[in-house]
């Protein structure tokens, strides 16, 4: 603001004897009037007019006061709007300043006058910046999850790995219309969490997770050496990662606003796998089982005693043949056991395995000479998970011990005659020759002998080649069995 200088030049016409002036002001609130140095006590000067602007006047001071108090009733959130009062904008800004000769040295006693107008025009630039006074995040803790699931067969499964959605995160500052210089978002370890802002929404940012990162891939190693030592083993391989976000709000002060943000990342395993058998093998490859029945008599006699008929035992391991450890489970050895012919031959689900008395293969051996018979069965162990299969061949041999005549029933027609005299007479026995019986022996053991006895010999004899001959007391006939 300096100041300006107005000279007053009288007219040679207006026949005025002193050049000298009073000057004034309408309006002194608004334009000062400097005093100068040659002014008499009456106020005249040659000098020019010297005027200044008051800041102080009431034209400034209540526009100043009321654009402030409106921008305050608005929280400082907008600047004070550059409108220009004053002369030909606003009431007021103006002026009159008069220059007036002496009466006493004027042309009949009329002082000379002139007036200036002075205008004043007032405009308020508001450069003023809102600085950032504080900031905070909608979220204080964020937590991740990372999950590696595993599934299937434990030595090749199936591998997927999940992490939680990107969280969104925003932040606000105090004023929230501050001006701003730059808001930037950090992450205090982009290699495990990154964070990503919106250049247009700046308050705004999205928060993810590596699922990749080193210190995850490095749990992961240590699982896969647990692996390589023990491909049955169970992993569970898991850790945790803290990061910090934050969110640096500048303005064009160079003040700076900041909040956090402490994000929690958790690494798990979750090992669904199951081993899955490989195989299976038995005890034994072929068993053997020799079966009899030992008959009273014929094959049609009662059964004096039974052979061979016990339950034998087969073991199955399945493989892999792990530890019935934690570590090795889920590991379903469940194994079920079957038999090609349960009729002839029965197992149960421990693998005890027995003969079944009276089976069809039996009666059959026993309808027809040499009573004996054969039969195979396979006795099959098998995996409840992944069908594997192992099985036993079981002989089965059967022979019915019995001893059998040539026949059952043999007639003697024997006659006694009489020849010569009646009181003394010859007798003649007709009918009386042997007769030869012969017997089989059916038995595992060939070398049986047999032993023939005669449940009578008083009647019929028989010798040890089974030669069988009726017996006669005497030739007069007066033996017992004749007289019964």
């Amino acid at each position: 603001m300096q100041s300006v200088n107005i000279k007053a030049v009288i007219d040679a016409n207006n026949d005025v004897a002193d050049n000298r002036v009073k000057w004034s002001i309408d309006d002194p609130q608004l334009i000062t009037l400097a005093k100068n140095d040659d002014e008499e006590t009456d106020g005249y000067s040659s000098q020019s007019a010297s005027l200044a602007v008051n800041l102080s006047s009431s034209f400034f001071q209540t526009i100043i006061a009321d654009a402030e108090k409106k921008q305050a009733d608005e929280n400082f959130q907008y600047k004070i709007p550059n409108t220009i009062y004053g002369a030909g904008h606003q009431n007021g800004g103006v002026a009159v300043l008069t220059a007036q000769t002496r009466p006493s040295t004027s042309f009949e006693g009329k002082p000379c006058a002139a007036n200036s107008r002075i205008n004043v025009t007032f405009q308020i630039i508001d450069n003023t910046l809102v600085a950032t006074e504080g900031a905070v995040l909608d979220k204080q803790v964020l937590t991740y999850t990372v999950k590696r699931t595993l599934t299937g067969d434990r030595i090749n499964p199936q591998e997927t790995v999940t992490v939680t959605v990107p969280q969104p995160l925003t932040a606000t500052f105090t004023p929230d219309f501050f001006s701003k210089d730059e808001v930037v978002w950090t992450s205090s370890d982009p290699a495990v969490v990154q964070v990503t802002q919106d250049n247009e929404a700046y308050r705004e940012a999205s928060v993810s997770v590596l699922k990749d990162a080193a210190w995850i891939r490095n749990i992961i190693a240590t699982d896969n050496g647990i692996k390589s030592n023990d491909p049955y083993a169970k992993v569970s391989g898991r850790g945790s990662r803290a990061v910090v976000i934050t969110a640096d709000g500048k303005d064009k002060l160079g003040n700076k606003a900041s909040a956090v943000c402490q994000v929690t990342i958790n690494f798990v395993t979750d090992d669904q796998t199951r081993v899955v058998p490989e195989g299976i093998i038995m005890d034994q490859t072929e068993l053997s089982y020799n079966l009899g029945y030992q008959m009273a008599g014929d094959i049609h006699s009662q059964i004096a005693d039974k052979k061979g008929f016990t339950a034998k035992k087969l073991s199955a391991t399945v493989l892999p043949d792990l530890d019935d450890t934690t570590g090795h489970k889920p590991y379903d050895r469940t194994v079920i056991w079957t038999s090609s012919d349960p009729e002839a031959l029965s197992v149960d689900q421990q693998g005890n395995v027995i003969p079944v008395e009276g089976a069809a293969w039996i009666n059959k051996a026993c309808y027809k000479t040499p009573y004996q018979g054969e039969k195979n069965v396979v006795i099959t162990a098998t995996t409840r998970d992944g069908k594997k299969a192992a099985s036993c061949l079981v002989k089965l041999s059967f022979q019915a011990e019995c001893l059998e005549a040539d026949r059952n029933s043999e007639t003697f027609d024997l006659a006694l005659t009489k020849t010569g005299r009646r009181n003394n007479p010859t007798y003649t026995w007709s009918g009386m020759e042997a007769k030869k019986f012969s017997a089989s022996v059916y038995s595992e053991n060939n070398g049986k002998k047999i032993q023939w006895r005669s449940s009578d010999s008083g009647i019929l004899s028989v010798d040890s080649e089974g030669n069988v001959k009726a017996v006669v007391i005497n030739e007069t006939g007066s033996n017992c069995w004749l007289d019964q």
